[in-house]
């Protein structure tokens, strides 16, 4: 074992996803605004970001130690010179930055800044270097029990055994008692909601959808006794990529599925009597799953499908279009009709698209608004006031609007009682499917018409969110159910890159990945029929899976490390070095 020392930083990069730790960070004042405070709570990102640098610089250790004691041929390949520009312009983003804090070091939350994006990379040819061949078992073997551990945790959280939030809820209790009065946050996930500890159930998602490929395609492809232990392994991994109800994870792996099937029919078909078995359970797991959750996981996955066929129709299901305001009229925009409330200083008039009255009570008590007919019901409007000043509040049945009449004309009130500008927003014409993908369109729609300012240069890693509208109050009550939600994230891998680091090192990116995926597939059908090829082929698809999941969630240090990580490996396998 000691002579597998110098693997160790190696392994342990497997369990950095596994970290959970506070850390209480008092914000600049370019950031303040962002957070209750201006205190930022950091338990799943910042000692992720802070361990992952420091395994990396001990595996540069190990890279000097193996480059010391044996002949290593560090092959040079034209497939790294759109990597090297990609770590180029990631620089380049950093160096002309309005915020090279940020650009750096991250944004809270989330903690992905230039110096993390850059152990990325060094990541990737730290594993393709560092180990030996005969390593490879004993790497994966560490991911495994890393990806079993997570797995573990996901299912006790559906199961309501959530220890991860009893410590978070008690770190909280015991500040805010310190601080009575000056700060309430809760952290609450609702019941059976699987995040593990990446903080999010779409981080999940990605994780399991590399560690389900990875065991599936061992179960399918190994002939020996072990099989068994990746088929268990396999419904772990399955149990959780469901339970956390990640439709881009699930998206991710039914496609990387369908490309290895085609790949490997011959071999799948003839292990039929393996892989019939293990469907049968992953069908009972998801039938358990979706009983229990009062089949909330199949109506979400559903949704993924109904999403699809909308997103390619011009069909909608939603009623509530847009809430426009001009001069002394507040419009609500729905699809068949139009609710205009005007106000006229302390008078209120209510009519409808064709400048009728719209008769209606209103209940003193609750000071609402009572419409007869159902299309102006589906969302409750109130009138209060705030310093003498109306204030019309739209609820949407989970959070509140607060359009506020000032002497400048209407502003928004928000949760804190600041009052803001109502402002234009640059936005992509996406014919009102803003919703789909859980809002990510919205997102989208919002993010696309800032790449023309980062076709040279990005914003600067991890700096998306202070460059993200987020004084689009109504945009964000419309399509992502509150205005006062933080968007710290395009849920778009390829997009947060455009925007962070630029168009061209975002190209560069890609190139890199087209590269190596054809390198990958090219050389994989050239090395030995042994368990590593088996290895490298589930690599090779789990890869993919995470890059289609990355079209609808983004890079983040929960996951991220992992992926450079087995890309690295798997070039360890295919280039066959010692």
């Amino acid at each position: 074992m000691l002579k597998k020392i110098y693997l160790l930083p190696l392994c342990l990069i497997f369990f950095v996803p596994l970290i959970v730790y506070e850390k209480i960070i008092i914000l600049p004042d370019h950031l303040k605004n962002f957070w209750i405070a201006g205190v930022n709570f950091d338990y799943f990102s910042y000692y992720k970001s802070k361990v992952l640098l420091i395994l990396v610089l001990f595996s540069l250790i190990s890279l000097l130690y193996r480059l010391r004691k044996d002949d290593i041929n560090v092959k040079g390949s034209k497939m790294y010179i759109p990597l090297f520009i990609y770590l180029f312009f990631i620089i380049l983003s950093t160096v002309f930055s309005k915020y090279k804090d940020i650009s750096l070091w991250g944004f809270p939350d989330r903690y992905e800044g230039a110096i993390v994006l850059f152990a990325y990379i060094i990541i990737f040819f730290i594993f393709a270097i560092v180990p030996k061949v005969k390593d490879v078992k004993f790497l994966l073997n560490s991911f495994l029990i890393s990806s079993t551990l997570v797995g573990t945790i996901s299912i006790l959280q559906f199961f309501n055994l959530d220890f991860i939030k009893n410590y978070i809820v008690g770190r909280l209790h015991q500040f805010q008692l310190e601080y009575l009065g000056k700060v309430y946050i809760k952290f609450n996930p609702g019941p059976r909601y699987v995040y593990a500890t990446l903080y999010n159930s779409n981080y999940v998602g990605s994780f399991m959808a590399i560690s389900f490929l990875i065991t599936f395609i061992l179960y399918v492809l190994y002939s020996e006794k072990k099989r068994i232990i990746y088929g268990i392994l396999s419904v772990i991994m399955f149990f959780s990529l469901i339970a956390c109800h990640s439709r881009a994870g699930i998206l991710g792996v039914i496609v990387a599925v369908i490309f290895f099937v085609i790949y490997k029919y011959k071999e799948v078909l003839k292990n039929i009597k393996y892989v019939i078995p293990i469907i049968i359970i992953y069908f009972l797991v998801y039938t358990i799953i979706n009983s229990l959750s009062s089949s909330y996981i199949g109506n979400k996955i559903e949704s993924l499908f109904v999403d699809i066929n909308k997103s390619i129709t011009s069909t909608t299901s939603y009623n509530l279009k847009d809430i426009r305001i001009k001069d002394n009229v507040i419009s609500i925009d729905f699809n068949q009709s139009k609710l205009n409330f005007i106000i006229d200083n302390d008078r209120i008039y209510v009519v409808d698209e064709n400048n009728k009255k719209v008769p209606f009570k209103f209940d003193a008590d609750k000071k609402e608004f009572l419409f007869n007919n159902p299309t102006y019901s589906q969302i409750k409007y109130f009138i209060n006031n705030y310093n003498n000043i109306p204030v019309l509040t739209i609820n949407n049945g989970y959070d509140d609007l607060n359009i506020i009449k000032t002497s400048e004309g209407f502003k928004i009130l928000n949760y804190s009682g600041k009052i803001n500008n109502i402002s234009s927003v640059d936005k992509l014409n996406v014919n009102g499917k803003e919703r789909l993908g859980s809002g990510r369109v919205y997102i989208w729609s919002r993010s696309i018409p800032l790449i023309k300012n980062t076709l040279f240069l990005g914003y600067g890693p991890d700096t998306y969110a202070l460059y993200f509208p987020q004084y689009d109050y109504i945009g964000k009550f419309l399509f992502l159910g509150t205005p006062n939600i933080l968007v710290d994230k395009p849920h778009n891998m390829y997009l947060q890159n455009a925007l962070n680091i630029g168009v061209i090192g975002t190209l560069a990116f890609l190139l890199f990945i087209i590269s190596y995926l054809i390198f990958s597939l090219r050389k994989i059908t050239t090395i030995e029929e042994n368990f590593n090829k088996l290895v490298s082929i589930s690599i090779f698809f789990a890869l993919i899976s995470y890059l289609i999941a990355g079209i609808f969630n983004d890079s983040v240090v929960y996951v991220a490390p992992l992926f450079w990580a087995l890309a690295g490996l798997n070039l360890k396998i295919l280039n066959k070095e010692i």
